[in-house]
């Protein structure tokens, strides 16, 4: 759990977790039960907070394409943006969505990556590959934050990167000194 707040009733909790490389919003009632998920997409959720009233959730919301913006989302209904404060300047820097891949080790660990395009990229054209490798128990690789600045701003411009996160390996699941915060710590 990252982020939490209750429900002005207090009837409810509401609360963010990473879950491979995205940070969403989840629902648990006092009265008991499992989670429930509110808000789960390619992105980080964050920031939570409700209206007075109960029914609408604000929290920030971004990706590896996209800084933070406010969102609301009522009652299980769609999320809508409250803000755009940053859609002039991303109409000019054309970043691609972060693409998502996973593979195996040699000991069939599975590794959640990352893969980031440069500005304005072209498929018939060749870029170099550079690699920000993570790992361990104390963070992982998200759709948001240091991933998605880290290699746009790099001195390496016009680089493809990838950027893995290691799992734990099967023999390892309930281990949590091998795994990261993003594959079920």
């Amino acid at each position: 759990m990252t982020d939490f707040t209750w429900a002005p009733d207090s009837t409810r909790l509401f609360f963010t977790v990473e879950d491979r490389g995205r940070q969403v919003l989840q629902m648990v009632p006092v009265t008991g039960g499992g989670a429930r998920t509110i808000v789960s997409a390619a992105s980080t959720v964050d920031e939570v907070r409700v209206t007075p009233d109960g029914k609408t959730l604000v929290y920030t919301q971004q990706t590896g394409s996209r800084p933070n913006e406010i969102f609301a989302a009522q009652g299980g209904g769609s999320e809508r943006p409250l803000t755009h404060f940053n859609d002039a300047l991303l109409a000019e820097c054309q970043l691609p969505a972060l693409e998502e891949f996973w593979v195996e080790a040699a000991d069939q660990a599975r590794i959640h990556s990352f893969l980031i395009k440069p500005p304005g990229f072209q498929p018939d054209h060749k870029y170099p590959v550079l690699f920000l490798i993570h790992g361990g128990p104390q963070g992982a690789w998200a759709r948001a934050g240091p991933i998605a600045g880290t290699p746009r701003s790099s001195p390496r411009p016009g680089s493809w990167w990838s950027c893995p996160t290691r799992a734990a390996p099967r023999d390892m699941a309930r281990s949590s000194s091998t795994r990261s915060t993003a594959t079920g710590r």
